[in-house]
């Protein structure tokens, strides 16, 4: 069985410990976060996982999304033709 955490963050910086916390309590595979609000140049990697991440176009930090992928799962990216904040892989 696969856990997944999925969370409006609403600021990835400043919730980014409670994040570390769930994923040392549930141990999950893939995790989900909305509400990143990251400026396009900045991304926060998560020890031990892969990251995918779609920010705001322009130099405000708001919205935004990541996937954090373990990195004991084979993805792949899936290659979205959308303007919309949002990401998609394929897992096995």
């Amino acid at each position: 069985m696969s856990n997944i955490i999925q969370w409006n963050v609403r600021g990835l910086r400043a919730n980014f410990e409670e994040l570390r916390l769930l994923c040392n309590q549930y141990n999950p595979q893939i995790v989900a976060v909305q509400e990143c609000q990251l400026r396009k140049d900045k991304i926060i990697n998560l020890t031990g996982f892969s990251g995918i991440t779609k920010s705001s176009p322009g130099d405000n930090a708001t919205g935004g999304v990541t996937l954090y992928i373990h990195k004991s799962v084979l993805f792949s990216e899936i290659q979205l033709d959308t303007d919309l904040q949002a990401v998609a892989v394929r897992v096995s």
